[in-house]
C-alpha cells in the first residue's frame, strides 16, 4: 500500500515538474548558452487539431514515450491507436508504470531516504528513458539527442524519485 501511494503521488509530482521545471531549465539553459531552444511548430494545424487527428500510431513520431509504448502494445494484440487514443492510453501507462515503480522502490523502505530516492531516480532514468526506450525502439538513439534534453529528462526523473523516496519514508515511520 505504501509503494502505491508513494508511486501515484510520485507520479503526480513529475507530471508538475514536467510542466514547471521543464520551461525553467529551458530558460536558465538558453540563458547559459546565449541562445534558447527552437520551438518546432506544427505547420497548418493547432494543437487541438493534432490531437483529434485519425493518423495511425507508426506515423506520429512526436508521441510521448508512453504514448508510443501504448501503441506498440495494441499493435501487439493487433490494434491500432489514432493519435487521441494513443495520448489517452499513454497517459494511462505513465499512471501505471508510475505506479509500479513506487511499489518497487516500497522495497527498500528499511533504507529509504531522499537521498536513496535521489539514487533510484537516476538509475531509473538510466535504465528506462535512456536504455529500454531506445532498446525498444521507441526513441533514437541517447546519442541523438542534445545535452539538455537529457538533463530535462533526468531532472523529471529525480523529483519523481524524491517524492518516492520521501513519501515512503514518512509512511515506514
Amino acid at each position: 500500500m505504501r509503494g502505491t501511494v508513494a508511486g501515484l503521488l510520485a507520479t503526480a509530482v513529475m507530471g508538475a515538474s514536467q510542466e514547471q521545471l521543464i520551461p525553467l531549465f529551458t530558460r536558465i539553459a538558453g540563458r547559459l548558452i546565449g541562445k534558447g531552444e527552437k520551438q518546432q511548430g506544427g505547420e497548418g494545424s493547432s494543437p487541438s487539431e493534432q490531437v483529434n487527428a485519425v493518423t495511425p500510431c507508426r506515423e506520429l513520431d512526436d508521441l510521448s514515450s508512453p504514448a508510443k509504448v501504448a501503441c506498440q502494445a495494441a499493435n501487439l494484440v493487433g490494434l491500432e491507436l489514432n493519435r487521441a487514443e494513443a495520448v489517452k492510453w499513454g497517459n494511462r501507462v505513465h499512471w501505471v508504470y508510475g505506479t509500479l515503480w513506487g511499489v518497487a522502490y516500497n522495497l527498500f523502505c528499511a533504507r529509504s531516504s531522499w537521498r536513496m530516492g535521489l539514487a533510484f531516480g537516476a538509475g531509473l532514468w538510466l535504465a528506462g528513458d535512456e536504455l529500454l526506450l531506445w532498446a525498444l525502439g521507441i526513441t533514437k538513439p541517447p546519442s541523438a539527442y542534445p545535452l539538455s534534453s537529457h538533463a530535462k529528462a533526468l531532472s523529471v526523473h529525480l523529483a519523481y524519485c524524491f517524492a518516492v523516496g520521501t513519501t515512503v519514508r514518512g509512511l515506514c515511520d
